[in-house]
């Protein structure tokens, strides 16, 4: 059996191919994705999760973490199985991304974040280098690195992607991470 979900307004594929119990909606971030409520796959309850998440933008960044932290929940994971670290800002978050897969504390990493465009060129320093340190995080350790950084032009802008409007890009984000987990599982198999 396998199970779709469809969150608006982005088309997400195959979330997880196999599962047991009932399933309930997910409410608040995916409208009519449903997730179900135990696991076998992966034996999912058993994942360690670590997230990381930047202290600049702290008004976004909880809210993206919330939203991640409720996708995590909700897939089945115990809360003991996800760690949350934070960090001053995105630019630090390849580094301790970096340290928690040397250590090898978990299956996968969620990299939170917001930088807000200002009027210097700081912006494009810190949002293209946290980018290329947390993609070279996932090719140098062949981990699940997740990048939920947000790089937008307003405050607004941000707090419409972290629970507003346009949903919760960390909730996303989270979700990418075990679809993500799970391809690498299966293609080990």
């Amino acid at each position: 059996m396998r199970l779709i979900c469809k969150p608006k307004p982005i088309r997400w594929g195959i979330f997880f191919s196999f599962f047991s119990g009932a399933l309930p909606p997910c409410r608040k971030f995916f409208p009519g994705c449903w997730i179900p409520q135990k696991r076998l796959l992966l034996g999912i309850m058993n994942i360690k999760i670590a997230i990381v998440v930047s202290k600049f933008n702290k008004l976004v960044t909880k809210n993206l973490l919330e939203g991640a932290q409720e996708t995590l929940l909700e897939a089945g994971l115990s809360a003991e199985n996800i760690t949350v670290t934070w960090v001053p800002g995105a630019f630090e978050l390849p580094l301790v991304a970096q340290k928690i897969a040397t250590l090898k504390k978990a299956d996968g990493i969620l990299c939170l974040g917001c930088v807000i465009r200002g009027d210097t060129a700081h912006f494009d320093f810190v949002a293209g280098e946290a980018a290329k340190g947390i993609a070279a995080v996932a090719m140098a350790h062949v981990l699940p690195v997740s990048f939920g950084v947000l790089t937008t032009d307003t405050l607004e802008q941000s707090l419409h992607r972290a629970g507003g409007k346009l949903g919760n890009k960390g909730a996303e984000c989270a979700s990418a991470l075990l679809e993500t987990i799970t391809t690498l599982h299966q293609l080990e198999a």
